[in-house]
């Protein structure tokens, strides 16, 4: 059975467009057009992105699938390493994150959303620290406590 590489979080904050180009095209520096037809360099890494460039790749580029929330862009960045386009209510905020799965793995999708919503949740709440972040779950969720 095939597995998925971890996913990570490869910049921080919300990416400018030029900075999205800047992402998208580091690896073509360093190698051929052949030789990424079975690269999986991209595959596992993620980063925030501004809902104007979610709204731009969704109207210009033709997708693979749409899912709820999702959808994946038909331009692989390697064999089967396709950009998945996402959005999530994070910590009652609506975000958007370009991120890269091997669609080889059936549920890569879900599974980036999934590393998406843990490392920005853990993000929040270390920030918060431990007292403010309890009162901050009671406040939300009074039957959990």
């Amino acid at each position: 059975m095939l597995s998925h590489p971890p996913f990570r979080k490869i910049a921080p904050g919300v990416a400018s467009r030029s900075d999205i180009l800047v992402l998208l095209n580091r690896y073509d520096l360093q190698s051929s057009r052949q030789k990424r037809c079975v690269d999986t360099a991209y595959a596992g890494e993620w980063f925030e992105i501004g809902k104007v460039e979610y709204d731009h790749m969704l109207d210009t580029r033709p997708p693979i699938f749409v899912r709820p929330g999702a959808f994946s862009v038909s331009e692989f960045k390697g064999g089967t390493v396709a950009m998945v386009l996402i959005t999530l209510n994070v910590i009652a905020d609506d975000r958007c994150f370009m991120g890269f799965c091997e669609l080889r793995v059936s549920n890569s999708p879900e599974m980036l959303k999934e590393a998406i919503v843990a490392c920005e949740t853990n993000r929040h709440f270390r920030r918060l620290g431990h007292q403010n972040s309890t009162a901050h779950l009671m406040a939300e969720n009074p039957l959990c406590f």
